[in-house]
């Protein structure tokens, strides 16, 4: 009898949760049966989840569908004087960022309390990302997932074997992915960024069909807060749906058109000049304040920096046919790698920062390419995931900014790529790895996109559009 009456319940909260009024049981994404009407479930104690079925290819709305997860924390209406405004979108950039987890994560914390009350936040995880399915998994080791100028620097880099190294992976990861990933129902071929601002639009169109939208004085604008490569989502978004366009903020902004052209050239030119402002700010600070401090000036620091460096000898080092000399170099790419990463946030970054610079500087007095891992997670923030997070996947930015070139990049040979690798290093000491080991991997990806954005960037839009960028930003630098 009293599973007959749980089953009761659990029905009626179905049937309420189903029907847009409260109900305390909490679900997963998993949970979630997907729907062409936007419905909305309690989930995760404090927030709303629905997942919006859409087709998996727009230009075949009978075929195949795909599931778009979405998440929401609900206005915050205080009085009768305030009326509601509808949906605020935000995406956290990437590619390969996860729109539920930034949500869960800064929500509350960061984008509430900047933003007006009547609106609901809401944001929704890209094609094959996340919680969203069909969903994309290379099955790469994790193993591999991880092995990826401040003004003035220069120093020792890495060898071309590396450059082969990551060649040859290239391969590897496109053909897993195409194996796995590649097939007209899976999500390789649908994750671009023109299916994704599609995807907004869906739900959009949704959200003004239900009875919450219809004291909305707009409910088919797109209201949204992009950053960073989310910019490229709303650039795209605004050049394919003009008409659609609402209350936008572009934040970070990335060069879309160099975005779409495979260069990727913008968003490597202000990483050094991070490195600078780390230096000044660590000299400000002081001892007590920076564990990296030294001497008497922000040049001090520089040059100490630069010793650091100078011990990764990687050219010597094969010269001289030393015999860890594959560990000089492998250590050299994993640092810059790593620093890359820390200082994309500098504000979290910069302390961070400082003690694994030092942490360098004892591991590479013994050095073993396990010594060189343990001090780059020194001084690393604890972890703080959401039940449930799913990390992104290397194959993930591959899926959409390789696709989105319209795959101009596959089956180049690692020659082609002298001019772009010089480029990068001579635009950023600390960032060049990274970027040219990024771009290199397009070379094995033959996945090619169902839609690809091949139109002019920019139209007349309804509302204007609101652009933010720092003059100094390791990606989205205002200067082009």
């Amino acid at each position: 009898m009293s599973k007959v009456v749980l089953a009761i319940t659990l029905f009626s909260c179905i049937v309420s949760a189903n029907s847009g009024s409260n109900c305390t049981d909490q679900v997963t994404f998993d949970q979630i049966t997907p729907t062409r009407e936007l419905i909305w479930h309690p989930c995760y104690t404090d927030y709303v989840c629905a997942k919006l079925d859409v087709p998996l290819d727009y230009s075949n709305p009978q075929g195949t569908r795909a599931a778009v997860p979405i998440i929401k924390i609900p206005a915050q209406l205080n009085g009768t004087n305030e009326k509601y405004q509808g949906l605020l979108f935000t995406n956290p950039g990437g590619p390969g960022n996860s729109g539920i987890d930034f949500i869960l994560t800064m929500g509350y914390s960061t984008i509430i309390p900047v933003i007006p009350k009547t609106y609901d936040l809401v944001s929704w995880d890209p094609r094959g990302m996340g919680y969203s399915t069909p969903y994309a998994d290379c099955q790469i080791p994790t193993t591999r997932r991880k092995s990826k100028r401040a003004y003035g620097i220069t120093g020792p880099d890495i060898s071309s074997a590396l450059y082969e190294d990551q060649f040859q992976t290239a391969i590897l990861y496109g053909a897993q992915c195409s194996v796995l990933i590649g097939g007209p129902n899976d999500a390789g071929p649908h994750m671009s960024t023109p299916a994704v601002a599609r995807d907004a639009l869906s739900i959009v169109d949704a959200f003004a069909k239900t009875k919450e939208a219809k004291t909305v004085a707009n409910p088919t604008d797109f209201n949204y807060w992009g950053f960073s490569y989310g910019t490229v989502i709303g650039q795209t978004f605004a050049s394919l749906f003009p008409d659609r366009v609402g209350r936008f903020a572009l934040d970070g902004v990335i060069d879309a058109e160099d975005f779409y052209s495979a260069q990727f050239y913008s968003v490597s030119r202000y990483d050094d000049a991070v490195m600078d402002l780390f230096f000044d700010y660590c000299f400000v600070a002081g001892p007590s304040l920076c564990s990296y401090y030294t001497g008497s000036s922000a040049n001090d620091l520089k040059i100490r920096f630069l010793n650091l460096f100078a011990q990764f000898d990687v050219k010597t080092a094969y010269a001289e046919n030393w015999d860890n000399a594959t560990t000089i170099d492998q250590s050299l790419g994993l640092v810059f790698a790593n620093i890359r990463s820390i200082v994309y946030s500098p504000i979290t970054g910069f302390p961070q920062l400082a003690e694994v610079l030092t942490a360098y500087e004892v591991a590479v007095n013994n050095l073993t390419i396990d010594g060189i891992v343990a001090a780059g997670q020194a001084g690393a923030p604890p972890s703080d995931t959401p039940p449930g997070y799913t990390p992104e996947l290397a194959e993930w930015p591959l899926a959409v900014a390789c696709s989105d070139t319209a795959n101009v990049l596959y089956n180049q040979t690692l020659k082609n790529f002298t001019y772009s690798n010089a480029r990068f290093a001579n635009e950023s000491y600390t960032g060049h790895v990274g970027w040219s080991f990024f771009k290199i991997l397009c070379t094995g990806w033959s996945i090619n996109a169902t839609w690809v954005f091949n139109g002019t960037l920019g139209a007349a839009t309804k509302n204007p559009i609101l652009f933010v960028s720092n003059t100094v930003d390791p990606a989205a630098p205002i200067e082009k």
